[in-house]
């Protein structure tokens, strides 16, 4: 957790979501006093829907466009970077690296991406999320189409087994139970976990 927190300057986490749509606000105002963050990381690469060129048009965009009206997220962006090809950020290539894709294909044809390589790997679409646990350990990889409820049962889960690790009554503790049933329903394929 420290090499991930000095190389990309964020000090205090514990555990992350990238998700990228509306529900985020709600998971950091609901999740937040449990060293529970949510970050946003721009990209351009899915069809150039994120055409901001730096942090802060970004920002101002959300806040005066869309959704506009003063809209305040909550959470910190990071500056526009690419998570796939050729320049993708080694953040993404260390969680890629450590939880399978979500799908076998993409949402959209080949055309709509804007990087080279295309590899199986690769984040799928705008709004792909990975959750990083209390070690700096990718844990799970959300496909774009996991709604807030799905994600959220996967947070709790990883908020306990980081409350039971920082207090050290089950420091044996792992994922399972209800997030082993998940898995094996219809929606297994949205998500995918890291084998620990």
């Amino acid at each position: 957790m420290k090499a991930l927190q000095s190389k990309y300057g964020h000090e205090e986490f514990e555990v992350l979501a990238f998700p990228c749509n509306q529900f985020r606000l709600v998971l950091q105002a609901k999740y937040g006093h449990e060293e529970f963050e949510v970050l946003a990381f721009p990209c351009n690469q899915f069809r150039l829907q994120e055409p901001g060129s730096n942090g802060t048009e970004i920002m101002n965009s959300v806040r005066w466009v869309r959704p506009g009206n003063n809209f305040n997220p909550g959470f910190q962006f990071f500056h526009k970077i690419q998570v796939n090809g050729e320049n993708e950020h080694p953040l993404y290539t260390f969680m890629k690296n450590s939880c399978p894709p979500t799908r076998d294909g993409y949402r959209s044809p080949i055309t709509d991406l804007y990087y080279k390589p295309i590899l199986v790997s690769d984040v799928r679409w705008n709004f792909e999320k990975f959750l990083i646990d209390h070690r700096g350990k990718p844990i799970y990889r959300f496909d774009a189409t996991t709604t807030p409820s799905d994600t959220e049962k996967f947070i709790v889960e990883a908020l306990q087994v980081a409350r039971a690790a920082r207090s050290e009554i089950r420091p044996n503790i792992g994922y399972s139970g209800e997030m082993g049933q998940f898995r094996n329903n219809e929606r297994s394929r949205q998500i995918s976990r890291h084998h620990l």
